[in-house]
């Protein structure tokens, strides 16, 4: 049986008040479980629109606003969980602001479905809501990303769910999937315990990822060049990798800078990613290693 405890809801965002607001509403609308939501704000440029969008959401939708004093991405999603109002609960869902949640099915809502996915299945650690691709087919400048996203629906199932990588959009994680302390750092994907897969949802959910809209070439709502460098800038100091999307918009030696910078942090912490899964895997084994199997057949 689902034990229905508060699961908290973390939103990163970053100078997008009108997408955020929106979100949260829609969680709001089509969301039965019980949540607590949390947004963590990365350093936005102080506005009226935007300190009318935070009294807005903590009066309206009781939200918590968690204001980072640097934009440095994932990073801030730790924030959240030494909050005060942080819930005692196995499982944390975490996304970008520009993500849109779907409608409830058969009476279903999105968080409930993937709360009893995870229930069902033990063997999956992070699963992400699956990816509505209609918008990535509106910009022909993101053809490369939308085979990307096709690729990933021919991945092996479990149960319904497909395993497949799962970035920052709306996803639910097991309070223990990392093999450190739960935290978010560089190379937080590697960091999975070895016997859990991340999956996303089948057809049947699909969130909207508002932050597609934003990318060059797709008319007045892409992004200024200048905003397009602060946002590339950012998740390159957080060891991010920026598409080629985005790296095709800036000039010759700007491309060199970001690329340069890329490289040396995530060599680094590709290092230490792989000194951490050794260390985890030499203090587990073998006492650990039926639990991977076990949940490799589940």
């Amino acid at each position: 049986m689902l034990d229905k405890k508060i699961i908290p809801i973390v939103l990163l965002h970053h100078d997008q008040a009108d997408v955020l607001l929106r979100a949260v509403k829609l969680i709001h609308e089509r969301t039965i479980y019980p949540f607590r939501i949390f947004i963590i704000d990365n350093n936005s440029p102080d506005s009226e629109d935007l300190r009318n969008t935070f009294q807005i959401l903590e009066a309206e939708f009781q939200a918590q606003i968690i204001h980072n004093s640097k934009n440095n991405w994932i990073y801030g999603f730790n924030l959240a969980l030494d909050h005060p109002a942080w819930p005692q609960s196995q499982l944390y869902a975490f996304s970008d602001a520009d993500i849109y949640v779907p409608l409830s099915i058969n009476g279903v809502c999105w968080l409930t479905h993937l709360a009893q996915e995870m229930n069902s299945y033990c063997a999956i650690g992070k699963l992400g809501l699956a990816l509505d691709h209609e918008n990535l087919k509106g910009n022909p400048s993101l053809v490369r990303s939308l085979g990307i996203e096709e690729s990933y629906l021919r991945g092996p199932k479990i149960g319904s769910n497909i395993v497949a990588p799962v970035d920052t959009t709306m996803a639910l994680y097991r309070s223990d999937y990392f093999i450190t302390k739960f935290r978010f750092q560089i190379g937080h994907a590697s960091l999975a315990k070895p016997q859990y897969f991340t999956c996303r949802t089948g057809d049947d959910f699909k969130a909207v990822h508002v932050g597609w809209d934003y990318y060059p070439n797709n008319g007045a709502q892409s992004y200024s060049p200048i905003k397009q460098w602060n946002k590339s800038l950012a998740m390159v100091r957080a060891g991010a990798y920026v598409a080629p999307e985005l790296m095709g918009e800036f000039r010759p030696l700007q491309r060199i800078f970001l690329l340069v910078i890329q490289f040396g942090i995530r060599s680094l912490h590709a290092f230490k990613v792989s000194a951490l899964m050794f260390w985890y895997l030499a203090m587990h084994f073998p006492r650990r290693i039926n639990e991977i199997q076990a949940g490799v057949r589940k």
